[in-house]
């Protein structure tokens, strides 16, 4: 008599939990602000008809991120290049991240210090 209740609790348990997934309802899922009527379970669509706003117009993205690293990689090419003929010395770890990080303006940022005898 015992195990039956514990079954028959877990079962209405069980019923009370799943009902709501098995039981469709109307909802509104459509595109651009237009309801219209779907059937749907009330877990997915939590049973109201709202219209779905219309997405804002797409931009053309811009090409700054994919030039920045070509040119960041060029500055510091140029900057090694400058300070090795000028100076001869190779750069330092801080002009070559602030030739990367600031290309062609991170060259006003270098050490004056020349090794050429």
């Amino acid at each position: 008599m015992y195990f039956r209740k514990i079954v028959a609790t877990i079962t209405v348990a069980a019923l009370f939990f799943w009902t709501p997934s098995a039981i469709p309802v109307k909802a509104g899922i459509a595109p651009c602000g237009v309801i219209n009527p779907v059937w749907i379970t009330p877990d997915t669509a939590f049973a109201l008809p709202v219209p779905v706003p219309c997405p804002a117009p797409a931009t053309a993205p811009t090409p700054w991120g994919l030039l920045f690293v070509p040119l960041g990689a060029l500055s510091a090419i140029v900057n090694g290049i400058v300070v090795g003929q000028t100076q001869c010395r190779e750069l330092t770890q801080q002009e070559a991240a602030a030739s990367i990080f600031l290309p062609f303006i991170g060259m006003l940022f270098n050490q004056n210090n020349s090794k050429c005898h």
